[in-house]
């Protein structure tokens, strides 16, 4: 386990799949907001993106 990982993660041992799963959501959630934004639907690429931060908020390494 890496060095810097939060304590929690020392008392659960699905920490990391947990943020693994949350990371791909984080990248797949992007990338449909964009597409959903180039063909004309701004409010579905909007919920997306807001599923993308919600997801970027339980990885180790959020992305600005």
């Amino acid at each position: 386990m890496e060095a810097h990982a939060p304590k929690r993660a020392l008392l659960n041992p699905r920490y990391e799949a947990e943020t693994a799963v949350a990371d791909y959501i984080a990248e797949v959630s992007a990338e449909l907001s964009i597409l959903a934004y180039r063909n004309g639907l701004p409010m579905l690429a909007y919920v997306l993106d807001m599923a993308r931060l919600e997801a970027e908020s339980h990885t180790d390494k959020k992305k600005s």
